[in-house]
């Protein structure tokens, strides 16, 4: 009788034993983690937001939030999952004028014609885009118009100088005074990306004049590298939190359902 109970409980030792990794598995399904890690990371960015004492630079950040969140990742291995957060290029201020606008004439020639060694380069690419969102902001804040801003959007002007500094195609073959108003923009808007309040307007051949400004000459609070840090140490302790109050109740559902089953299977053991 003795015997006989002891391979019973073995049996049943055993039964529960094989089903751990699947249990345990099931509880770390990236497919459950996902939606709720990115839930929590988007009230922790939120209240992040919530620091900016500028209005417009808040919708900005508000506006890329869905795009911070897309990089949220999940890599998988047995019994671990690694998830992950980065921020995009263009949510930050570091940018590099000098390098957008040099990767950019390998993808194309002064006049737009694409170039067929052109090969794509994610990083690149998104320092081009951040070097594009900075020429706006630029625009936005700190430029002097003149009377060839006239009537347009900031969108409009951005371009313009973009096509100056290289960003895209010019449509015609640059010139030496192309040259020039290019280097004189671009050390103005790396000065006031650099923090400073205010800016020369660049050369006078495609840059403001010496006349009031028609937007507020306002540095937008962008966000550095140490803010950067901030807040994605923001996300990763509120998952931890997260984790340490939800993964042991998923474990422990998952070994109630594991026990269920040793049971339906061997119920003479249970």
């Amino acid at each position: 009788m003795i015997q006989s109970n002891l391979k019973s409980v073995l049996a049943r030792l055993e039964a529960f034993q094989a089903g751990i990794p699947g249990a345990v598995e099931r509880a770390l399904d990236k497919n459950y983690w996902l939606p709720a890690l990115r839930a929590v990371g988007e009230k922790a960015l939120r209240a992040q937001f919530t620091l900016f004492t500028d209005v417009q630079t808040r919708a900005r950040y508000e506006k890329l939030l869905p795009d911070i969140l897309d990089t949220i990742t999940a890599r998988v291995r047995p019994g671990t999952r690694l998830f992950a957060m980065s921020l995009p290029a263009e949510v930050l201020t570091d940018v590099n004028l000098a390098a957008a606008a040099q990767w950019a004439s390998l993808q194309w020639t002064p006049t737009g014609r694409a170039r067929k060694w052109a090969m794509p380069d994610p990083q690149a690419e998104q320092n081009l885009a951040a070097s594009r969102q900075a020429i706006l902001d630029w625009v936005t804040y700190e430029k002097q118009w003149d009377d060839r801003d006239a009537g347009k959007t900031p969108e409009e002007v951005a371009e313009r100088i973009e096509r100056i500094l290289g960003l895209r195609p010019a449509m015609h073959e640059r010139n030496q005074e192309m040259d020039l108003a290019a280097e004189d923009l671009q050390g103005a808007i790396e000065a006031w990306l650099a923090g400073a309040p205010s800016t020369p307007g660049g050369h006078a051949v495609d840059s403001p004049a010496a006349s009031p400004a028609r937007h507020q000459p306002q540095r937008p609070q962008g966000l550095n590298n140490a803010q950067a840090r901030q807040w994605l140490d923001a996300v990763l302790q509120t998952w931890m939190i997260y984790f340490r109050v939800h993964l042991p109740d998923r474990i422990e559902a998952e070994f109630k359902k594991l026990r269920r089953q040793v049971q339906n299977r061997q119920p003479q053991l249970l």
